[in-house]
């Protein structure tokens, strides 16, 4: 689905809506391991992400 079909479920306001990788990232040495380029590569993701979303 493109976003234009999916505005309709939007109800929160784009100037309140905000974008977070929650997971993904360890805060700890048991957590998501992850390699460097896949970070940057989920970094890049929210990016693009907000570049459509907010433009």
């Amino acid at each position: 689905m493109t976003l234009q079909q999916l505005n309709y479920l939007v109800t929160v306001p784009l100037d309140r809506l905000y974008l977070s990788p929650q997971c993904g990232f360890a805060s700890c040495e048991i957590g998501n391991k992850l390699t460097e380029e896949e970070q940057w590569a989920k970094l890049k993701l929210v990016k693009e992400i907000a570049g459509e979303v907010w433009g």
